[in-house]
């Protein structure tokens, strides 16, 4: 395969208007290649840097979140515990003692435990679903 005349002087023409960074060329100018290095490692710097940043800032705010989040948690769930704990205790020891208990004691007792039951529920399903509104209104609820 063979270039025809009007190919050789389209390539030649090319290659001359493309400007070569030959570094064996001795008539390049230096500084323009060190200009251009120099762009191309603080280019590189730059978006490094900015991964880095990124990283780095969404790994803080997720162990931030997860923080305040467990603390949150732990803090509902034990006042919630402890709620169902006494109510569980009060009805223990009235039938530990064989002092019977009366049928509305019970009933409010029963109550209480139902009301608890339900709330533990409501967050759970509140935070399978990532309703941050729902269970801080949930949180709020006074107990008893």
């Amino acid at each position: 395969m063979t270039l025809k005349m009007a190919d050789k002087n389209t390539l030649s023409t090319h290659f001359e208007n493309e400007e070569t960074d030959d570094i064996f060329d001795e008539d390049v100018d230096d500084d323009r290649i060190v200009s251009k290095e120099w762009e191309k490692i603080q280019s590189g710097l730059l978006e490094g840097g900015y991964r880095e940043g990124l990283t780095s800032g969404k790994e803080s705010q997720l162990q931030k979140g997860f923080n305040e989040g467990f603390s949150d948690g732990a803090k509902t769930l034990y006042k919630l515990a402890k709620q169902r704990g006494e109510i569980s205790a009060r009805l223990s020891c009235q039938y530990e003692n064989d002092q019977g208990i009366s049928s509305e004691v019970e009933k409010e007792l029963q109550k209480q435990l139902n009301h608890i039951t339900q709330l533990e529920k409501d967050l759970i399903n509140a935070s399978k679903s990532r309703n941050i509104n729902e269970m801080k209104m949930l949180k709020s609820q006074k107990i008893f």
